[in-house]
């Protein structure tokens, strides 16, 4: 249930003062973000799934799903993704 998992993740969120968007996508599927603003000019992107499927086999993974491999500037890995400074 992607939109309860986004309303248990926006209530620490917005206790702590962020602003916090729900976009809901029907009866159970949702997106959730919220911009920290600052003065850094270096942006940093935190990006998640709400649901989860299982590993059930390494078969057509490139690279090991838990290993969060280093590629060049990205990390990569099962639910993760993402740009090195």
């Amino acid at each position: 249930d992607e939109y309860a998992a986004a309303l248990f993740l926006a209530t620490p969120l917005e206790a702590a003062g962020i602003p916090v968007y729900i976009e809901r996508l029907g009866q159970r599927r949702a997106n959730l973000w919220a911009v920290l603003a600052g003065d850094d000019l270096r942006p940093l992107m935190l990006l998640s799934h709400l649901d989860v499927e299982p590993v059930s086999t390494l078969e057509g993974w490139e690279r090991p799903p838990f290993a969060g491999a280093i590629a060049g500037p990205w990390t990569i890995g099962r639910g993760a993704f993402g740009r090195a400074p």
